[in-house]
């Protein structure tokens, strides 16, 4: 990361965090593509429905939404809202700019805890995988069940054990993810403390 200012971005990440800010909610496939535009892992992975201020996973396109060109917090009443959401989570003013990542952070100089989230991101991709078979299974099992003519017996029950093997997929790949999270929370945290003791005994 460097320590310049980030170049204005296109205006799609505040229109949306507006939308957040008017409705209370953003949806979720709007989230995973705004990540995806502007290259927010934590939006790409997002897997819920729909997202709600205060989440930690959007605040990276809280902050792209602040560094848009159009943001005028001093004339426009949400972005001011935006604006002091933003000091209170980065400090003020601290989100205009990219700062090194601490030793706690991903790509904060421990290789240990890089590795615990390359871990975290191979057991989310394969959240969203599953996730994804498990809504095409229930999916295809429904249109099975509303077809002319039907399937039959035989087809109802092969249908049923796709969408039975299907959800069981889900929930180990979901307690997979669990687990790589809290790894990577263990250990972060681990660092922060070790980083305060270090600082303590330097007496600042």
């Amino acid at each position: 990361m460097t320590t310049t200012k980030k170049p204005a971005t296109d205006g799609h990440a505040l229109a949306a965090v507006r939308d957040l800010w008017r409705d209370g909610f953003l949806d979720g496939d709007r989230v995973r593509a705004l990540g995806a535009e502007y290259g927010l892992q934590d939006c790409i992975d997002f897997t819920a429905d729909s997202a709600a201020v205060g989440e930690s996973s959007i605040v990276g396109l809280l902050q792209a939404a602040g560094r848009s060109s159009g943001f005028a917090p001093a004339s426009n009443p949400i972005d001011k809202e935006i604006a002091v959401y933003l000091d209170g989570t980065y400090g003020k003013g601290r989100w205009r700019y990219d700062r090194p990542p601490h030793g706690w952070e991903r790509g904060g100089g421990d290789e240990a805890l890089d590795a615990l989230f390359r871990d975290l991101d191979v057991a989310l991709a394969d959240l969203k995988r599953t996730l994804d078979a498990m809504w095409s299974a229930r999916d295809e099992a429904a249109a099975a069940g509303q077809g002319t003519p039907s399937i039959g017996e035989k087809g109802e029950i092969a249908l049923a054990k796709v969408r039975a093997q299907a959800i069981k997929d889900w929930e180990l790949a979901d307690e997979r993810a669990s687990i790589a999270r809290a790894r990577v929370t263990t250990r972060a945290l681990w660092l922060q403390e070790k980083f305060r003791r270090r600082q303590a005994a330097k007496g600042l």
